[in-house]
């Protein structure tokens, strides 16, 4: 580039304190000394190359997909945990848990999170068809994660097996909006988990 003066570019390597040091000095040789930098102020809204495809960066693409990961990771989580305590408990027991039989359904789960989380997904680039296939598998993986929670729920707190409804978890997700809280009705029992490895005192809001 610094070859062809035909560019009018002069390039090279610098660090920042060379980047300010030739800035001030070209200030001090400017005519304008008094003058301060022009300033830009407003919306900086992300760059569009056409249309409303905004390079808007990891952190603000497909938000509602990388809220979606970060619920199923914790429950997955919780999910990993209630079937170990339950899966312990029924074989330290000697009594049956239905639960073991959900096994696979557990690793499928960690593997549609995993699948998402590879650098095409969770950062948001994917091809519109290919998120809402990610967005199914999730929704798969987090109804199963609920699934296991309850079942484990259940069996760890020996409800009796002949109830008309299972528990229900917190949450209902879907792939096309926001997830929605379940409503407990009056009379209702509610059972909350603690999914970390410590106490902890936290507010807890029912509906």
């Amino acid at each position: 580039m610094n070859a062809d003066t035909t560019l009018n570019i002069h390039a090279r390597f610098g660090t920042l304190h060379d980047y300010f040091s030739i800035l001030e000095k070209r200030q001090a040789e400017s005519d304008e000394k008094d003058k301060l930098f022009e300033t830009l102020s407003g919306d900086f809204f992300t760059y569009a190359d056409r249309d409303d495809h905004y390079w808007s960066g990891y952190f603000t693409s497909r938000p509602f997909y990388k809220h979606m990961d970060r619920s199923l990771q914790h429950y997955l989580r919780s999910a990993d945990i209630s079937f170990t305590l339950a899966n312990w408990k029924a074989q330290s027991s000697g009594k049956e848990w239905q639960g073991t039989k959900m096994y696979d359904s557990l690793i499928d789960a960690r593997r549609a999170m995993s699948l998402f989380q590879h650098h095409d997904g969770v950062t948001g680039t994917s091809k519109d068809h290919v998120v809402i296939d990610y967005g199914e598998k999730m929704v798969a993986a987090l109804n199963w994660s609920k699934m296991i929670i309850a079942s484990a729920a259940e069996y760890l707190l020996k409800f009796p097996q002949t109830r008309d409804q299972g528990l229900k978890v917190d949450e209902e997700h879907s792939v096309d909006q926001l997830p929605t809280k379940s409503v407990v009705e009056d009379g209702g029992t509610v059972v909350i988990q603690n999914s970390l490895g410590y106490d902890r005192s936290e507010v807890v809001c029912i509906y």
